[in-house]
């Protein structure tokens, strides 16, 4: 009875739908799934990495439904999504340790949660490996990096992000997983991965939600 009067509905469309998916099959159908076999160009510090989509239309729009208007719940569907594409991944990447991309602690109280956290706790399980949200930390004072050009980007991100000296050891010879929810230039990850590197970590790739088409060659 009570679905009669409140059924469950499509997240994307709001249409009516059976079952508990997120999304109906027709915009589940609109995600544009980036194929396993797509390149990536070798960036500072990263070796490889996969984006589960483009960000655009129906993901676009939920991603910043879940970032800026508090749709927590959204959560678990895009870890299916990255679970998808993980299971490809860690055929040929081993992961000894999983790091979420870090928001500043100011912008962390503003949000009220980190979206890449929330990614990389849901990978723990499928890559069999510990996720450290303490590790990587972010600096306040960093400019928001939304409208920036790729060099204004590496520009504003130099000495953005640091590890504490109580947590250094933790990285030597590790082969680390970084978890971001977009990808826009790279210079978030590059810059992230130049620095876990030279704090002693064997190798850095990374996986991200989505990624903007304008990057891709």
């Amino acid at each position: 009875m009570f679905s009669l009067f409140f059924p469950h509905r499509c997240l994307a469309c709001r249409q009516p739908m059976e079952g508990k998916e997120t999304l109906c099959s027709g915009c589940y159908s609109r995600i544009s799934f980036i194929p396993p076999d797509f390149s990536f160009k070798e960036e500072k510090g990263l070796q490889c990495g996969r984006s589960v989509s483009f960000l655009e239309g129906i993901l676009l729009d939920l991603v910043h439904r879940w970032k800026y208007k508090g749709e927590e719940r959204l959560g678990t569907f895009f870890v299916s999504l990255l679970e998808r594409t993980t299971v490809d991944f860690s055929d040929r990447e081993r992961v000894d340790l999983i790091l979420p991309i870090p928001l500043s602690p100011r912008r962390l109280r503003l949000r009220g949660f980190n979206q890449s956290f929330v990614l990389a706790r849901g990978l723990a399980g499928l890559l069999q490996a510990p996720v450290d949200p303490l590790l990587l930390w972010r600096r306040d004072g960093i400019k928001t990096q939304v409208g920036l050009s790729r060099e204004e980007r590496r520009t504003n991100l130099q000495e953005a992000f640091f590890v504490p000296p109580k947590k250094r050891s933790k990285l030597r010879n590790k082969r680390i997983l970084l978890v971001d929810d977009v990808l826009t230039t790279g210079s978030t990850l590059s810059e992230a991965a130049h620095l876990l590197k030279r704090e002693g970590a064997a190798s850095v790739s990374f996986i991200t939600l989505a990624r903007r088409r304008a990057i891709l060659g």
